[in-house]
């Protein structure tokens, strides 16, 4: 009976210690993939409508199922040789009851593209069955003369109920101000 635990114990410790060697620095160039879970970090692929593809990391957070790829990337703007804007959308992680079965999740993210790989600066959620966050219809505006992202939410991250605006400013750091 002890020898049964023992050797369930181990097995389930070494199952452990393989998983977290999966996981790589998003940073560092690493031919290992990673295991796509909650708060990890994933590759992305994502091609601009010039045809430029870029390779950058991004952050997941637990309302997206493990294993899930992004079932839409929409290419919002390129600023100059600095910087890509895109949404990223993805399944809801199901909910008990029917809670979120067909839901999204959607991200906004501004990745720098000034080195040889593309690295994620900033990124929003912006649209969440899980977390009841809403757009407006006109929800995501790209202004390129002030180089200045307009957000329009009619439930935004802050709580339910509480419509929200922002104006992100894409400065010539790559970073929003």
């Amino acid at each position: 009976m002890r020898i049964t635990f023992w050797a369930s114990l181990l097995v389930a410790l070494s199952s452990v210690q393989v998983a977290q060697a999966r996981d790589v620095d998003p940073g560092r160039n690493n031919p290992v993939p990673t295991r796509p879970a909650a708060n990890s970090w994933v590759p992305l692929e994502v091609q601009s409508p010039s045809g430029t593809r870029y390779s950058v990391w991004v952050a997941r957070d637990a309302s997206i199922p493990a294993g899930a790829g992004p079932d839409n990337i929409e290419f919002v703007a390129e600023i100059g040789k600095r910087a890509i804007v895109f949404i990223d959308s993805y399944p809801s992680n199901p909910g008990g009851m029917s809670y979120c079965q067909a839901g999204h999740e959607r991200f906004l993210r501004v990745a720098s593209i000034t080195h040889n790989l593309a690295v994620e600066t900033f990124h929003v959620k912006v649209e969440s069955c899980r977390d009841n966050i809403e757009l407006a219809s006109d929800g995501i505006e790209w202004r390129p003369q002030s180089q200045t992202l307009h957000i329009h939410w009619l439930q935004g991250p802050q709580g339910p109920r509480t419509p929200e605006t922002r104006d992100i400013h894409i400065s010539s750091a790559t970073t929003p101000d």
